[in-house]
């Protein structure tokens, strides 16, 4: 249910956000195929996470993490009344990007501007990541949300929103897209065999 507050705020489209909830699988290069589930809460979440954002967010919870991030642990949080505009947001930064959608191994180059003119919405947000595997010392980086008016094809599905880590050390920022997962007796067989 999408609480009053998102509905109160004019710059949501809420047809794309509610396309995202529920479970999604992405690549998260050499740590394969990852489950997230995506749902809409606040800053105070039942696993223990704090994000400091406070209001109305989407919240991307890794099922199967890495051992960067694990199972139970917040990848993003997106504060849902945060919306910037698709061609100042490609301008402030135009590094090109990585994605592993369609190569696990050494991911693929290019540029967002390719991608433009299927986006929805851009908002922005917070991502977690653990520079150290399996030593627990999380850190809160700047990340943008990308939903997308069709999905976008991949090797593994229909790419239907993105998260783009906005590292400023590197020459290139990383970009995951998610793949929505519909009911299904084996759940499992959704994340393809890069996990087995």
């Amino acid at each position: 249910k999408i609480s009053n507050d998102i509905i109160s705020a004019n710059s949501i489209n809420l047809n794309h956000i509610s396309k995202c909830l529920g479970l999604c699988k992405a690549s998260y290069g050499p740590h394969g195929m990852e489950l997230l589930h995506i749902s809409i809460g606040d800053d105070t979440h039942p696993y223990g996470n704090t994000t400091s954002q406070g209001g109305v967010q989407l919240h991307g919870l890794k099922v199967i993490g890495d051992p960067n991030v694990p199972a139970n642990q917040l990848s993003f949080c997106v504060n849902l009344c945060n919306e910037i505009t698709i061609s100042v947001a490609i301008q402030i930064d135009n590094r090109p990007c990585v994605s592993f959608s369609n190569n696990y191994i050494n991911g693929e180059i290019f540029e967002l501007e390719s991608r433009r003119y299927n986006m929805a919405l851009w908002l922005r947000g917070i991502g977690q990541i653990n520079r150290i595997p399996r030593i627990w010392e999380p850190e809160w980086v700047d990340i943008s949300f990308i939903c997308y008016h069709t999905p976008l094809q991949s090797f593994h599905g229909d790419i239907i929103f993105s998260v783009l880590f906005d590292d400023s050390h590197s020459l290139y920022r990383h970009i995951i897209d998610y793949i929505p997962i519909t009911a299904s007796p084996n759940l499992m067989s959704y994340l393809g065999s890069n996990n087995e």
